[in-house]
């Protein structure tokens, strides 16, 4: 009975060796040996033949070899492995293994066989990190040779449009300005809002409306490419604020508000311009508190604490933005918040002017402060002339006060056109005369004085025309703009007989000084001069219908200096 069983688990054993071993050796011998030899056979017999049944071999043949390795490396492995789970048997793992090892390899090959970065946007990322770095030449270098990968692309452009604006490289940043922001048609909207900031920026007077138009079609297009964009709303906003147009600067300005307060004391302005208080004071309440949290989070940036001053101004708290300024100036004597600190002052000066009976004495009081805080602020020259004119108590004091300063030391220039032009108003030519000498003397681009002097030297006797000419010469070619400075050149070139030069600069002056009526005298003394009866008549009519007492008097200086 021990021997049959012996002998049974020997038959055993060989039929497992069998089936494990000698069988698949034997299928695989010939699969891959046997097999293919008969093949190699058959076609060589078959090539003697006929070429299509040898085509159809090869393709039967490379099918069943395709077949052949998908059963011995994936179905039949799998099977061992679902077999394995199934019984925990090693051998079924064992077998199992070539199906796993495949499904490795797979995954290792996808991981290295990676979709390598394309060099363009290494390029990319390099130039935007040394971009952000203020490394700008390196930061060129790198954009410069995207142009040449890429082709021009315009956000590429406009990248080293901003390395060239950086680095003073003007001439190239106008070319690429010129390209990317044309103004007949949207091309790149980050470019017409530079350009449109540009243009806002440099306004000076002299053709601004034609400035303001053309920023004002760059931030259309910069808004057609970002309308959700609130750079351009912002601006947009500023743009209609500064042409007079509130309802469209409101428009523009409340839907940025929210994100950009910023803006907020610019919108309670806008509003406070068309008369709606509520929403002036909800908006202006809003900036105060704004500029406040951030002044108070860095007590020394006299920026923020200057823009704290100048909402609570605009709220009407004079005293709360001196005291802020003051603080300021304790902390760093910042020139700029002395400068702030007498704006404050001149606003608390013009806001008595609303009231029904103007108190000049507390008008010249502040004024004479604001002065002491920045005597070199022309500002206050239209203030304190207002108050030179009143001839009461109050003019006097300001008289007296000038006169002191002059004495200290203290802004001479100014003082002296202050006292030179009151002077010249009252018929004391000869004070007024010195007072405007000195104050040219002491400050030589001063307009206002050189354009009074001036006035004063061609009706003297014997008048110094060449001289008053070339005073005015430089005037008029700096700001040639200011209407009350074509007009003195005008009437001193009508003096000299110089009719038809003397025209051109009258009438330039025209537009700003329509209801000037020795304006309209002069103008048409040039027309008759020249034969044009006619024009000379209807600018005649024009003067009479003025009021007398405009007659002989000379219009105040441009204050508005660059």
């Amino acid at each position: 009975m021990l021997r049959q069983d012996s002998s049974n688990r020997r038959r055993r054993k060989r039929s497992l060796m069998n089936r494990l071993v000698r069988k698949p050796a034997q299928w695989v011998a010939y699969t891959f040996w046997g097999k293919p030899v008969q093949s190699v056979s058959r076609w060589w017999k078959k090539l003697t033949r006929s070429p299509a049944r040898l085509w159809r071999s090869i393709t039967h043949t490379a099918t069943r070899l395709l077949e052949l390795l998908w059963h011995v490396f994936v179905v039949w492995p799998l099977k061992l492995l679902s077999m394995w789970h199934t019984s925990a048997s090693l051998r079924h793992f064992v077998g199992g293994l070539p199906a796993l090892l495949l499904l490795l390899a797979v995954v290792v090959m996808t991981v290295l066989i990676r979709r390598p970065i394309d060099r363009s946007s290494q390029y990319y990322i390099a130039a935007n990190n040394t971009l952000a770095r203020g490394d700008y030449q390196t930061a060129r270098l790198y954009y410069d040779r995207l142009l040449e990968m890429q082709g021009p692309r315009n956000e590429t452009l406009f990248r080293l449009l901003e390395i060239s604006e950086a680095v003073g490289d003007t001439e190239r940043f106008r070319l690429l300005l010129d390209r990317l922001a044309p103004l007949d048609n949207l091309v790149y909207g980050p470019a017409h809002l530079k350009k449109s900031q540009i243009l806002l920026a440099t306004l000076s007077g002299q053709g601004d409306l034609e400035r303001l138009m053309r920023a004002e079609t760059h931030l259309k297009h910069a808004l057609r490419a970002s309308p959700q964009s609130n750079d351009a709303r912002a601006s947009l906003g500023y743009l209609y604020m500064i042409s007079g147009e509130r309802e469209k600067a409101i428009q523009y300005l409340k839907p940025v508000v929210s994100e950009r307060p910023e803006y907020l004391l610019l919108l309670a302005k806008a509003y406070a311009s068309i008369g709606d208080k509520e929403n002036a004071l909800q908006f202006g309440t809003q900036a105060q508190h704004h500029y406040q949290q951030l002044s108070e989070a860095e007590p020394t940036n006299s920026t923020r604490r200057i823009q704290w001053a100048d909402a609570t101004a605009f709220l009407e708290q004079f005293p709360e933005a001196i005291n802020i300024l003051g603080r300021g100036i304790l902390l760093d004597g910042n020139e700029e918040l002395r400068k702030a600190m007498a704006l404050v002052y001149i606003s608390w000066s013009d806001s008595l002017e609303r009231q029904q009976v103007v108190d000049r004495e507390e008008q010249f009081r502040l004024l004479s402060t604001g002065l002491m805080a920045n005597p070199n602020e022309m500002a206050f020259f239209q203030r304190i002339m207002a108050v030179l004119a009143s001839d009461g108590p109050a003019a006097d004091q300001a008289r007296e006060f000038l006169t002191a300063m002059l004495a200290k030391g203290d802004t001479p220039a100014l003082a002296h056109l202050l006292l030179g032009t009151d002077a010249g108003v009252r018929g004391e030519d000869d004070l007024a005369m010195h007072h405007l000498e000195m104050a040219i003397n002491m400050e030589p681009n001063m307009a206002p004085a050189a354009n009074n002097l001036a006035w004063h030297l061609s009706r003297q006797s014997p008048p110094k025309l060449e001289e008053a000419l070339a005073l005015t010469e430089n005037l008029v070619k700096r700001w040639p703009q200011y209407g009350h400075y074509r007009d003195t050149r005008g009437q001193i070139l009508l003096q000299m007989g110089r009719h038809e030069e003397a025209l051109v600069e009258l009438l330039a002056a025209l537009p700003q000084l329509q209801r000037y009526r020795p304006l309209h005298v002069a103008i048409a003394q040039a027309y008759d001069e020249l034969g044009m009866t006619e024009l000379s008549r209807k600018h005649l009519a024009i003067a009479e219908s003025l009021p007398e007492n405009a007659a002989d008097q000379q219009p105040l200086p441009e204050l508005q200096l660059p």
